[in-house]
């Protein structure tokens, strides 16, 4: 379809591969260059894990980090240039 041309194609895409599609959802790897955000967390010791959900021109993501101190640094920095929505929080011990 031309939602998967459209992200194969994106400028920031590097590596693209379709394991499978049905019914409108598909199951790909992706690679892409480094965005703003992702650059946030990582430069407050944070961890972007996955997987993904992308739908509808948004993307949700499951990220991490080590204390609530640099978690509050990384939200606080990532408000500049960057709109989310944090729907859950969890500590893990």
């Amino acid at each position: 379809g031309e939602g998967l041309s459209a992200l194969r194609d994106h400028e920031n895409m590097a590596e693209y591969r379709l394991f499978s599609k049905e019914d409108g959802t598909a199951i790909i790897r992706t690679v892409i260059e480094e965005t703003n955000a992702m650059s946030t967390i990582t430069d407050h010791g944070g961890y972007i894990t996955g997987p993904f959900l992308i739908e509808d021109g948004s993307e949700q993501w499951q990220v991490g980090f080590d204390d609530e101190a640099t978690t509050e640094a990384a939200l606080h920095d990532l408000e500049k240039g960057n709109e989310f929505v944090v729907e859950d929080r969890s500590e893990l011990s």
